[in-house]
């Protein structure tokens, strides 16, 4: 008789465990997405420190996204026991969990400007440093003090560094760092900016944090940001710790005349592969150790699929980066560089400098209004092929005679030089000429003269016919263009970006010019 009971109990708990165990599978997966796809691949963990004043190495621990997983997975099973019997509230409970799971996996990020010292991958995963060292190497006292400010002043119990959080032993995890940096800077929970060489404000014009190369992803990917001194002391007076310094209003106007960064992008930056010109004038002054870098650094910030990491490449990086960003975007500010081209292509730029602008020359063009009309006018279309680069352009011939554009309306180059200092600069003619002369001058010209304008950013008008306009005190960029005879058109090097203004409107068809990227044309 008492057979029964017994049965219905044991039947029960088996009915328990195969719930719970299908509760733990569904915590698990959960969990182990997230992880495997939102952390990087090293973190260190730093829930054993709880004061501020000792600070031990002991303290810290390298551990792998398997490694997380188990501590997860752990924490689990220990709430299994918790599960609540009504089935109703199973999916919320769930939930619950999973965020609070989530929330255990928030980690401090570390920006800085590489020194002496630096602590590596192998000599952490060894454990090759003791705390009992007399003097430990600055590289060492800095991480002490980021992990110090990660535990106690943000509560995370996970930290991550470039110095040593990533295996650059193994290509594999080199390559899936750099082009996964900039999600793991956005996804983290505070990015802690170490400024070694400053102490105040004032300072902040003279660091070298500012002229890094990979610093500028670092800030403008995080969410959340906060500068602290050489002594780790926030640079910003205004708050505690749980000030953003990219929401603090003075930060961001001396960041802006720092670097040049809009404050709006400071304070929000969206990563897209749009204005071309102007991301790449925010790299310009910017220095990598590596010459490959300066490719890599910009992965995330103009959002492309990147080729494989291929350290040993030199300047070969920056050019097959600008490849696979000209198949991607539709800005013709992609054109908007001058100085020395690719070594492999005429039609590419060799660096960001390339797109570089002093400051009188930028309020000369008036530049955030130049920058409007290079996204909204020209060819969204142009493609990059493998001999070349294919875009519409609007044909201004020269006059090889007099230098001057050859137009229906007065054209002239900003600023105004004689052309040959520049190659690029074309005189104003001395008034209006005859409308019809000179419609059939331009038509003999585009049959057989040298140089040419090919005008970008023209504005796009009866589309279907495949016309353009420049129109009268606009700024239009231009390619200077030269051919021999009834060749195809190349650009021609220019010293300067080339921009013209004209005194009335003018319309006519635009031409599909292919580029080359071979210098045998030369």
């Amino acid at each position: 008789m008492r057979a029964a009971p017994h049965h219905r109990s044991t039947m029960s708990r088996s009915a328990r465990d195969v719930f719970e165990s299908d509760v733990r599978q569904r915590l698990s997966d959960e969990c182990n997405t997230y992880i495997h796809n939102n952390l990087p691949a090293y973190l260190l963990e730093i829930r054993n420190i709880h004061t501020v004043d000792r600070i031990q190495l002991s303290d810290i621990h390298l551990v792998s996204r398997s490694q997380i997983s188990e501590t997860i997975r752990k924490q689990i099973d220990a709430d299994l026991g918790k599960i609540p019997k009504p089935k109703g509230q199973l999916a919320m409970w769930c939930e619950a969990h999973i965020q609070e799971y989530k929330s255990k996996l928030r980690y401090a990020i570390l920006s800085h400007h590489w020194g002496d010292g630096e602590p590596e991958f192998q000599q952490m995963f060894r454990q090759e440093y003791s705390s009992e060292q007399r003097e430990l190497p600055a590289g060492i006292r800095k991480l002490l003090g980021f992990c110090r400010v990660a535990a106690i002043e943000y509560r995370c119990q996970y930290a991550w560094s470039d110095t040593c959080c990533i295996d650059k032993k193994s290509s594999s995890e080199l390559s899936e760092a750099i082009r996964s940096m900039y999600r793991w800077y956005e996804g983290s929970e505070i990015c802690v900016v170490h400024l070694g060489a400053s102490s105040l404000l004032g300072d902040l014009k003279y660091d070298p944090w500012f002229k890094r190369g990979w610093t500028l992803q670092e800030l403008l990917a995080p969410k959340k940001i906060r500068f602290y001194g050489r002594d780790w002391t926030p640079i910003n007076p205004n708050g505690g710790s749980q000030i953003n310094d990219k929401k603090d209003d003075s930060m961001r106007r001396i960041i802006e005349k720092i670097t040049g960064i809009p404050e709006e992008d400071i304070r929000e930056f969206r990563p897209s592969c749009d204005r071309v010109s102007e991301k790449m004038r925010w790299m310009a002054q910017r220095q990598t150790t590596r010459v490959e870098d300066i490719a890599y650094s910009l992965i995330g910030i103009f959002k492309v699929t990147m080729m494989n990491v291929a350290y040993g490449e030199g300047s070969g990086a920056f050019d097959r980066f600008m490849r696979v960003l000209a198949e991607s975007c539709h800005d013709p500010s992609f054109l908007a560089w001058c100085g020395d081209s690719s070594q492999n292509s005429q039609t590419l730029p060799r660096s960001p400098l390339c797109y570089h602008l002093d400051e009188t020359r930028a309020k000369l063009l008036e530049l955030s209004g130049f920058e409007a009309s290079l996204a909204r006018s020209g060819d969204p279309f142009y493609t990059m092929k493998k001999n070349g680069l294919k875009v519409k352009v609007l044909i201004i011939p020269i006059d090889e005679s007099t230098g001057n554009p050859l137009s229906p309306v007065n054209i002239y180059i900003l600023p105004r030089k004689p052309p040959m200092a520049i190659m690029a600069t074309m005189a104003i003619p001395a008034d209006t000429p005859d409308m019809e002369l000179t419609r059939k001058r331009i038509r003999s010209a585009k049959r057989g003269r040298s140089y040419a304008l090919g005008v970008v950013n023209y504005d796009r008008v009866q589309v279907a016919l495949g016309h353009g306009t420049v129109s009268a005190k606009s700024r239009y960029f231009c390619l200077l263009l030269k051919r021999d005879g009834f060749k195809s058109w190349r650009r021609e090097g220019t010293k300067t970006v080339v921009v013209l203004k004209c005194e009335g409107n003018f319309k006519d068809k635009v031409e599909t010019i292919s580029l080359p990227h071979t210098k045998s044309y030369l």
